[in-house]
């Protein structure tokens, strides 16, 4: 049976011709909705909503904050819990300017850490946390521009 829905709207209504005739509001779909986050558009296709599409950057974002940075040839963690340890690791140089420490960068990479590369991987991991809420201001910046009704899935 046919499913019609109004635009803007996730309620899909499935229902035969003559019932949808009394219901102007309704539109024709291509079929069911596909998944949560989706709306009806004029078209009559599902699309994404404008907060589906803002919460799918903010994801993106955290996965490409979270994913690591390179330096030098080494990967350098850059999750949650490799930034407290860099914070922490900031407050034993500051005491101790001199030490050096056996490091695990990342999964399998052991470097030996003195403050000097500290400096590096410090500015390194700023600057690509920075790189990835830019790539979300971009994002967000562009879907100011999307209807509110979203965009299809092959948009993305």
């Amino acid at each position: 049976m046919p499913v019609y829905a109004k635009a803007g709207e996730s309620l899909q209504h499935i229902m035969n011709p003559l019932q949808a005739a009394k219901h102007p509001e309704l539109v024709l779909m291509e079929g069911p909705r596909p998944a949560d986050g989706y709306v009806a558009a004029d078209s009559g296709r599902w699309v994404l909503s404008r907060d589906a599409l803002l919460q799918a950057v903010s994801a993106e974002k955290n996965r490409r904050r979270d994913s690591g940075f390179m330096l030098d040839g080494v990967l350098w963690d850059s999750d949650y819990a490799a930034r407290l340890a860099y914070a922490e690791m900031a407050a034993r140089f500051a005491a101790a300017p001199d030490c050096t420490v056996h490091w695990k960068a990342s999964a399998g990479n052991w470097v030996m850490l003195d403050n000097t590369l500290f400096d590096r991987v410090h500015a390194a991991a700023q600057a690509h946390i920075a790189a990835a809420y830019e790539w979300q201001r971009q994002q967000e910046a562009a879907l100011a521009s999307v209807p509110d009704e979203g965009q299809t899935a092959a948009d993305c």
